[in-house]
């Protein structure tokens, strides 16, 4: 999930105040996961945000290819977030 969270005081409801838990996904992780979800999108749900020559080819092969920058950017890799 990545997205903002707005605190809000809940006692104006009469509710104790939640415990808020702030998660943090490792950058790089989050980079692989999110170029292959971008292929996975692309076959099961026809929404490809890239050229579809690269659909089969693997983070790996992008990188050895080209660079891994081009590999990230939308228009080869990545889907937008």
């Amino acid at each position: 999930y990545e997205r903002h969270m707005y605190f809000i005081k809940v006692d104006h409801f009469q509710k104790p105040q939640p415990l808020y838990i702030n998660l943090i996904r490792d950058p790089l992780e989050q980079m692989i996961s999110a170029y292959y979800y971008s292929r996975e999108s692309c076959l099961m749900e026809n929404r490809c945000f890239f050229d579809k020559r690269f659909l089969n080819e693997t983070l790996d092969e992008c990188v050895k290819l080209r660079s891994a920058t081009e590999c990230i950017d939308p228009s080869h890799g990545t889907s937008p977030m």
